[in-house]
């Protein structure tokens, strides 16, 4: 209760912790910018996080998460958003609606098919996708903001031929995957 007396907190790091819950008072820090609340063993965040809209990033990596609540749409300037490691099977394509959206990370689950809807996000600078299913990367080409990506643990047979629009990615991260070549456009 005493924390939610600071009502201009900007920055609240609660990573690493044995929350389970968390609690009410979070959604009345008007002011934050940053939360992170990964590792903490979350099941539910609540529809409240929307309310957060001055947050430009939102860690809450490595939960126990099923869902991804859709209210986060609410926080139209966020920056960077974390759903890595957590128990969410389908990817979350409305997402992709998130306007500002520079990082985003997610891993581990059942999608065959890479989120080609991620194109939709004109400012991506980094992905993380691991340990997901996909076996290619078709779509990843149109992302012509990135700069650098980790798709590792995947099972990627094939990558996209043309990679011309991605004069900026400083970093490609494929170890792991399922690779027997890589296309001569990677050079040039």
């Amino acid at each position: 209760q005493e924390l939610g007396s600071l009502s201009e907190l900007r920055s609240l790091n609660i990573c690493s912790n044995y929350l389970g819950v968390l609690p009410e008072w979070i959604w009345g820090l008007r002011h934050l910018e940053f939360l992170s609340v990964g590792v903490n063993n979350l099941e539910v965040v609540s529809p409240r996080v929307g309310e957060l809209g001055n947050l430009k990033s939102l860690f809450l990596h490595k939960n126990r998460i099923r869902e991804a609540p859709r209210e986060i749409l609410q926080v139209q300037g966020l920056k960077t958003l974390s759903l890595y490691l957590n128990a969410i099977p389908e990817f979350p394509i409305w997402v992709t609606e998130l306007p500002a959206i520079e990082m985003f990370s997610w891993g581990i689950s059942g999608i065959t098919r890479f989120p080609r809807e991620i194109a939709a996000w004109k400012h991506l600078k980094y992905l993380t996708a691991v340990s997901c299913q996909f076996d290619n990367l078709e779509g990843i080409e149109q992302c012509t903001s990135l700069l650098g990506t980790r798709l590792h643990k995947n099972r990627v047979k094939t990558l996209p031929k043309d990679w011309s629009g991605m004069q900026k990615l400083r970093q490609l991260t494929l170890y792991q995957n399922e690779l027997s070549a890589l296309p001569e456009s990677m050079a040039s």
